[in-house]
């Protein structure tokens, strides 16, 4: 048995047993998993002994999962390449293991709820400062909602901020812009809309067990750190298309250039690639020099890339009506941009980001595990 790490004790000081029916297993097989004080036995069927991890180590094999077929699920990896143990779990069960794993330090949860706290204010700010764009009473309510996640810095904030976030992003994408406002201003409604509601989408992913679940084990493998150079393929990949890609925006700045110089180009996609091309260089210079593996950096720049490829496809489509789909000196994607204000537009984008989202985490708990 390990001892619990400072700041990381378990909650469980009994015994507390669950009753686990495997998926797909024979009708009425249950499965018995006892979590005492660090340390959790499973028996299969017949009784006999299967599986005995220290709560520190459940960190690494155990995950939450849900879908619409199995609802919620608990699933064990023990080693790559062997079958994982996935029981049907209820909302108690999961709780119940939640509750025996090691504890992150309250110090550290209140910090994280108050610096997304800090945030709304700031979006609140932003929303008073420019009351002839924005609307000011959906500045006052996020001022008064990050107030509140500062002064009462508890997670079930995040359900707060979530509905909170949602409304406003659904308000913003068919509420705020009438149909006679100037289209800067409908695009840039549009975008701010998607941007809230991918943002209280991430605030309810904050509350879900496997979230926690993950900076359990974050918190835990940052303790054992020993200082050393960790390696991720999945970051280097990103990184190489990043740089990859800050090759191509830059040729195809280079080329708008050489147009623009006869007045033959559209200046705002030489901004645009010239600027991307920089962005791209950046980002791909820091996921190949940090320390250890910067998985949201990475996350965050392969979505940006998403976002570019799917609003230059809608700039080609355009070019289709118009008879001349190819013509890059026209200004492909900030054609497609000009697009983005219509639901065809944003809200497959939205979709696929989340898409994505889901498979990179998948990745990048399948590459964690293979490091254990």
């Amino acid at each position: 048995m390990s001892a619990a790490e400072p700041g990381m004790a378990s909650a469980v000081t009994s015994s507390t047993t669950l009753q686990l029916r495997p998926v797909g297993g024979p009708h009425g097989e249950v499965w018995t998993a006892e979590l005492a004080d660090g340390l959790v036995s499973v028996y299969g069927p017949d009784g006999h002994l299967v599986l005995m991890l220290p709560s520190e180590e459940a960190t690494k094999h155990v995950r939450f999962q849900r879908d619409l077929i199995h609802g919620r699920t608990i699933r064990v990896m023990v080693l790559e390449g062997l079958k994982a143990l996935t029981f049907k779990a209820s909302k108690e069960d999961t709780q119940a293991l939640l509750h025996w794993l090691p504890q992150r330090d309250r110090a550290e949860r209140e910090q994280e709820v108050r610096m997304y706290g800090v945030a709304l204010i700031l979006l609140g700010a932003a929303h008073l400062l420019f009351q002839d764009l924005l609307e000011w009473r959906w500045g006052l309510a996020f001022v008064g909602v990050g107030a509140a996640a500062v002064v009462w810095p508890r997670w079930k904030v995040y359900a707060l901020n979530g509905v909170m976030l949602g409304c406003a992003g659904l308000a913003l994408l068919f509420v705020a812009a009438p149909v006679t406002a100037a289209q800067q201003l409908r695009l840039m409604y549009t975008a701010l809309g998607s941007l809230l509601l991918l943002w209280a989408i991430q605030q309810f992913s904050l509350l879900s067990a496997h979230h926690r679940l993950r900076t359990l084990y974050d918190a835990h493998r940052a303790s054992l750190s020993t200082g050393e150079r960790h390696h991720s393929r999945l970051v280097q990949v990103v990184a190489v298309c990043a740089i990859l890609f800050a090759v191509v925006f830059g040729c195809y700045a280079g080329g708008l250039y050489w147009a623009a110089r006869t007045g033959g180009a559209a200046l705002g996609d030489l901004v645009i690639f010239g600027g991307l091309s920089v962005l791209m260089v950046f980002s791909g210079v820091v996921l190949f020099l940090r320390r250890y593996p910067p998985y949201l950096e990475a996350k965050i720049t392969a979505q940006m890339l998403i976002v570019v490829a799917v609003l230059y496809a809608w700039g080609l489509a355009a070019g289709f009506a118009q008879g001349m789909p190819f013509a890059f000196s026209r200004g492909i994607l900030a054609a497609g941009l000009l697009t983005f204000e219509q639901p065809y537009v944003w809200a497959p984008l939205i979709v696929l980001v989340l898409l994505f989202d889901r498979w990179f985490v998948t990745a990048v708990e399948r590459e964690v595990h293979r490091e254990i």
